[in-house]
């Protein structure tokens, strides 16, 4: 029997609370290690002198304007730093005070398409990567919505909303196979973590087949968990999974808080 399943997890979370900076503070004015250096109308600013990792080019016209700035990633940091070639269009790779290697046709290589082709472009034979902005993958199904919801305003969170209903519905959802083995091993049970209460025809049941695709402890199979129980995850103190369909959960819970909760439906229970 095909089930869908419900993922649960237990997770001790810590809040973290960043101070604000001042909205004139550049993150550049930040770095307190940052060394800069020019050769004609080129700039080369290390951003932290003592890592070696992050550069900031900057290429500017005959008054000095900045016509591009650029972020370089140093593949060889800390121990190699940067230093631009005096009266070239090159680049030097520098240990202590000796020149290891030159980039002689780096300015050139830095301006190409194939620079800017990717996030992390490699430049002068993979001893530098040029990091351009990226605005991260996104499905076409994600690129349509975007574009209807920015086009056709609450028609086309409307289009969107029907589509769900309909055309994706249960689309992605994963199955599990049901079966009845109460020589499953049991998970862990305390105060704070409680089994789920069942029907009584759930008792005992083993989900298996679920692609739950998270390791658990020793001892322990993610691909053979017994309904409600929680199992510890492998590698992450405090953290546990449980599996469940909602179909088997007790019908004192189900039926209570009518007031407050819809019951659910007969699609959602299995």
């Amino acid at each position: 029997m095909k089930r869908r399943i419900l993922v649960g997890f237990s997770l001790i979370f810590t809040q973290i609370y960043a101070g604000q900076v001042g909205a004139q503070t550049t993150l550049e004015s930040l770095q307190p290690f940052r060394i800069e250096e020019t050769s004609g109308s080129v700039s080369l600013t290390n951003l932290n002198s003592r890592v070696n990792a992050w550069y900031l080019l900057r290429i500017r016209n005959g008054n000095g304007q900045v016509l591009k700035a650029i972020n370089l990633e140093n593949s060889r940091a800390p121990k190699v730093h940067l230093k631009l070639s005096p009266g070239s269009r090159g680049i030097d790779f520098v240990q202590g005070s000796a020149t290891l290697d030159s980039c002689p046709t780096f300015l050139d290589e830095v301006q190409s398409s194939k620079a800017s082709a990717y996030p992390y472009a490699p430049i002068c034979e993979g001893r530098l990567f040029v990091r351009n902005r990226a605005n991260g993958y996104q499905p076409n199904i994600e690129k349509g919505s975007q574009f209807l919801r920015e086009h056709l305003g609450q028609w086309g969170e409307s289009i969107i909303n029907g589509a769900k209903a309909t055309i994706f519905e249960d689309r992605y959802t994963e199955t599990a196979t049901v079966s009845k083995d109460n020589s499953a091993q049991k998970g862990v049970e305390t105060a704070a973590l409680k089994r789920a209460l069942l029907n009584q025809q759930s008792e005992g049941q083993l989900l298996s087949n679920h692609k739950l695709g998270i390791a658990l402890e020793r001892g322990y199979s993610s691909l053979a968990t017994m309904v409600g129980e929680w199992y510890p995850v492998s590698g992450r103190n405090g953290v546990y999974v449980s599996l469940i369909v909602p179909g088997m959960i007790s019908s004192n819970v189900l039926n209570s808080h009518q007031n407050r909760v819809r019951a659910l439906q007969e699609r959602e229970l299995d």
